[in-house]
């Protein structure tokens, strides 16, 4: 990601953490309002290039957000298996402290294919 969009991503990421109803998402809704009251009188054809104009703007404005969500959820998967693996699965019974979190699993599996693939070539 470019430096110019580090900011963006700050604002987003800390709409999307901090409330439960972010307006980062529903912000091309409030596009799609203005435009409807901004374009109530117009012709059809200026009425349908605003139409396109707003959906150039809103698909690529979730596919952002979106991506944001996606890596903010995985960096508390994360965050959360870490816990668990020093501390949580400790405070459990014994016989839990043999084991591991999901993402130390995956990882651990995908060291071993890893491996393989590198001595079968």
């Amino acid at each position: 990601m470019g430096r110019r969009n580090h900011w963006l991503a700050r604002v987003v990421d800390a709409d999307l953490v901090r409330s439960q109803k972010s307006l980062s998402v529903f912000l091309p809704f409030f596009l799609l309002i203005l435009l409807l009251v901004v374009s109530g009188a117009w012709v059809a054809e200026a009425r349908v290039i605003l139409w396109a104009l707003m959906a150039a703007i809103a698909l690529p404005w979730y596919a952002f957000v979106g991506w944001r969500a996606w890596r903010l959820t995985q960096a508390a998967l994360w965050r959360g298996d870490r816990n668990y693996d020093t501390i949580g699965k400790y405070r459990l019974p014994p016989e839990y402290a043999v084991t591991e979190s999901a993402t130390a699993a995956r990882k651990r599996r995908w060291k071993q294919e890893r491996r393989a693939r590198k001595n079968r070539d």
